[in-house]
């Protein structure tokens, strides 16, 4: 600029800043760029101290620029340019955009505060301890513990701040965050006058610029009472699961009882038809096939034999269709010696072949455990959806028919449903 404050020179970014070119710019002052107030305040404020006393001015600028609607920070250096006499002439100016510093560093201490605020307001006794275990920082929840200011604090290590024994202790598990390099959870406990306190503390290592751990965090939580109180904890969590268990027990007895026969240990009538349609409502999963089974003349067996005698050959048939069927078939006692096998996904020729496996198993066991029994068949109707019906009603109905069936033709033998 010269004397009057009129630009002489400028350089490409001053013209990409207001977008002119440099002979639109050359020969005026400030008020061509900026507003009134702006121009007048860079007189007054640094131009006239160059121009008047050739002193040399480095200072911040926040300038408000019209066509960016917007303001801008600069640090700038300006200097007096002399003429052949070593007369003022003018002033040489140099200004770096530092606006993204000045924003960053605005929300850098908007930040700090709020962490400030945050860490002194939280219900946690916060520090922080660098490399040789001395501190760093304490929030105003710990001075009050430690009845110390943090100013006092600062650059002591724990055996200038503990006893002994105490700084050991916290020595040890500090150590411990530097060498391993991860969060430490630690149980603590601090004798202060007498008094013992307890507390849960995590501590959490920093790195530096560099990637380096350099610090720790610690955050200490007091669980004194609940220290206090964790014999009566236990033993009230002892006894409330000694009654879950027992609730548990009760329940699962309940529910066996509710849907499984009590004899054989098969489900029973109730939760086959609370649970059967599942297996024909699918029409994804193909067929389903009902194998019903009838012991023959088994009130012969009761009479000739006695009730526990037939009660043992229940149980030995039960025995042989869980082994014979597969864990997604559902077993189930449907009546005195009536049995239902259901068959997800199984065909009527597989569910025919299955029932003939079982009839010949049922008769080779009963001769070979229950000799008494020797003799003891079982009749068995199979029907199968879609041929059958695409309902469980139907699939059973055609089943029974077939039993039916099966015992009018002679007993021991399998029939498949008609249609």
């Amino acid at each position: 600029k010269d004397k009057n404050y009129r630009y002489t020179f400028v350089n490409r970014q001053v013209c990409e800043l207001f977008s002119c070119e440099p002979e639109q710019i050359i020969g005026k002052d400030d008020s061509a760029l900026f507003d009134s107030a702006t121009a007048q305040r860079l007189i007054k404020e640094s131009d006239q101290f160059v121009i008047n006393d050739a002193q040399t001015i480095e200072k911040e600028e926040v300038n408000f620029l019209p066509h960016l609607n917007e303001q801008r920070h600069y640090l700038s250096v300006k200097k007096p340019l002399f003429d052949d006499l070593d007369r003022v002439s003018g002033l040489f100016g140099i200004s770096t955009d530092i606006t993204e510093l000045k924003q960053t560093q605005q929300k850098l201490y908007e930040s700090e505060q709020r962490l400030s605020t945050i860490l002194d307001n939280v219900g946690a006794y916060i520090f922080i301890k660098d490399s040789d275990c001395r501190f760093c920082y304490i929030n105003k929840k710990t001075e009050e513990l430690l009845q110390c200011s943090s100013d006092s604090v600062m650059g002591l290590n724990n055996f200038e701040m503990f006893d002994q024994e105490q700084a050991e202790e916290f020595e040890e598990t500090d150590r411990q965050v530097f060498a391993n390099g991860q969060r430490i959870d630690c149980l603590e406990c601090l004798n202060l006058a007498g008094d013992i306190r307890y507390y849960w503390t995590v501590k959490i290592p920093l790195q530096n610029d560099q990637g380096e751990i350099d610090r720790y965090i610690g955050i200490s939580t007091d669980i004194t009472e609940q220290k206090r109180l964790e014999y009566q904890v236990r033993e009230s969590n002892r006894q409330l699961q000694n009654q879950v268990d027992e609730i548990s027990r009760l329940r699962d007895e309940l529910h066996i009882q509710a849907t499984h026969d009590a004899l054989t240990g098969l489900y029973n009538r109730r939760f086959l038809e609370e649970h059967a349609h599942l297996a024909f409502t699918d029409s994804q999963r193909g067929a389903a096939s009902i194998l019903m089974l009838d012991v023959d003349h088994f009130k012969s067996v009761n009479d000739s034999l006695g009730h526990k005698k037939g009660d043992e050959v229940l149980q030995l048939l039960a025995g042989v269709l869980r082994e014979e069927c597969r864990a997604n078939d559902l077993v189930c006692r449907y009546g005195g010696e009536e049995f239902l096998i259901l068959l997800p996904n199984a065909e009527i020729d597989v569910a025919y072949q299955k029932a003939e496996w079982i009839r010949k198993r049922y008769q080779k066991s009963v001769e070979q455990k229950i000799p008494d029994a020797k003799g003891s068949t079982v009749s068995i109707g199979v029907a199968a959806s879609p041929n059958s019906g695409k309902d469980f009603i139907s699939v059973y109905q055609a089943a029974d028919k077939a039993l039916y069936r099966a015992k009018k033709e002679g007993r021991n033998r399998s029939i498949r449903a008609e249609g």
